[in-house]
């Protein structure tokens, strides 16, 4: 069982495409020793995640997801570290919640989308826009894993990070957020 640590601390990143943006720092321990989340080349034995916040004293479980959990494995074994430009923050949305791979320009067609009200469940996947005519103004996607953060990966070919909403909204400059749910 791999265990991420997320902490309460704050890191700059700068994406494969030059922006410079803040994650929450995620830490995994391997082989007797804590590593940042990105650190490690492979990810080879994993039997399950689960995803431990530090809240001031104190460390709290993350509620599990399957999905979720499915998804993380997945990232981790196949594109960590791999630097797949094929493989962005929509990508990681769809795989979470086993929707075919597809552009993000045909997001409307495959997922339904209303404006983010504040509620969401854990495995829940948001869509980081500015509203217009054209796709072009999609952002970012990311997906619920409770006490208020969002795992997605940071950019074509980038990693797991681990942020808030608040955060990703103004990092990537998005004026709206969208809740998304796959088509039947």
């Amino acid at each position: 069982m791999l265990t991420i640590f997320v902490s309460r601390r704050k890191q700059r990143i700068i994406t494969a495409d030059g922006s410079r943006m803040k994650v929450r720092r995620a830490y995994v321990r391997q082989g007797g020793q804590m590593q940042y989340l990105q650190e490690p080349e492979t990810f080879e034995d994993l039997s399950g995640v689960r995803i431990v916040v530090k809240e001031w004293c104190k460390l709290r479980r993350l509620p599990r997801n399957d999905k979720v959990e499915q998804a993380i494995i997945k990232f981790l074994r196949e594109h960590h570290a791999k630097q797949n430009i094929k493989f962005d923050c929509y990508a990681f949305a769809n795989l979470t919640h086993g929707v075919e791979v597809h552009p993000c320009c045909y997001l409307h067609k495959h997922w339904d989308t209303k404006p983010f009200d504040g509620r969401l469940e854990v495995g829940g996947a948001v869509f980081f826009i500015t509203p217009g005519k054209e796709m072009s103004n999609f952002h970012h996607a990311a997906i619920y894993i409770g006490r208020g953060l969002y795992i997605s990966v940071y950019g074509a070919g980038g990693d797991l990070e681990i942020s808030t909403l608040r955060d990703m909204k103004k990092f990537y400059k998005a004026k709206q957020v969208l809740l998304g749910v796959p088509c039947p």
